[in-house]
């Protein structure tokens, strides 16, 4: 496997990240006959499968924790990771989500870091910047 820097794997999983949000939206054109009667067009989901690409390369982290430095305020961590399933439908979609990557990218899973300020995430600046994998 060719060595990727952190930020190249960052920036990957921010757009696998905005993929999944963005099909969750429902644009799917209608057709004329289906807006003007009301009835949904189900002859296309008859005749073939469609296969959705999200144009992002296939790569294997053969077992890397991806670590998130995040603002220490509830709302800000359940947005982008949660335990388990409970129930609740954003906290299920967001756990499926994070499932979905670690399968899909071999990632042995996510590590939330909280910063030591809820309004600032500048805890983590120097080691950033040092290269560190802390």
């Amino acid at each position: 496997m060719k060595t990727i820097n952190k930020l190249t794997l960052c920036a990957l999983i921010c757009a696998m990240l905005c993929s999944f949000a963005a099909g969750c939206a429902d644009d799917s054109p209608q057709n004329a006959e289906t807006a003007a009667t009301g009835a949904p067009d189900t002859s296309a989901a008859e005749t073939s499968e469609q296969t959705l690409s999200d144009s992002v390369p296939e790569l294997d982290f053969q077992g890397y924790t991806f670590k998130m430095l995040m603002r220490n305020d509830t709302g800000w961590i359940a947005d982008m990771y949660s335990e388990e399933l409970n129930g609740e439908i954003m906290n299920d979609a967001v756990y499926k989500r994070n499932l979905k990557i670690t399968e899909r990218f071999d990632l042995a899973g996510f590590e939330v870091i909280k910063s030591s300020n809820p309004n600032l995430d500048t805890d983590g600046i120097k080691t950033i910047l040092a290269g560190d994998d802390a």
